[in-house]
């Protein structure tokens, strides 16, 4: 891909293995820019490798915040960098995250109907 690549959302959510409603959350919260052109969205590619980046950094330093340490411990580990686990991103898979996120719909049950007489 070129870094002047423009994408529309569904290709951005196939680069990054996510859905496409995945992005239009961080869009529509402002993490990812985005512009709206007619009914859809476009995506840089510049702008969402940013994007990847940022998220990466702060589930990082979330990550590393909750995980507790003993004094010689975290002096071993910063002295060797040992333990620590390269940074990612864990994007939503398309089938989990859209399963994830339903609600689970009560069935109502159907009403007894009188018996039809002839």
């Amino acid at each position: 891909m070129h870094d002047n690549e423009i994408l529309n959302l569904d290709a951005a959510a196939k680069v990054v293995h996510a859905t496409a409603e995945t992005l239009l959350q961080y869009i529509r919260s402002g993490d990812l820019k985005a512009a709206r052109v007619g009914k859809q969205f476009i995506v840089t590619y510049v702008s969402l490798i940013h994007f990847v980046e940022t998220l990466a950094a702060s589930q990082s330093t979330e990550r590393r915040a909750k995980r507790p340490q003993s004094d010689e411990a975290s002096a071993d580990e910063s002295r060797l960098n040992l333990g620590r686990t390269p940074a990612f991103v864990q994007l939503p898979v398309a089938g989990a995250d859209a399963a994830a996120t339903k609600r689970k719909r009560r069935r109502r049950q159907l009403p007894v109907l009188p018996p039809l007489e002839p």
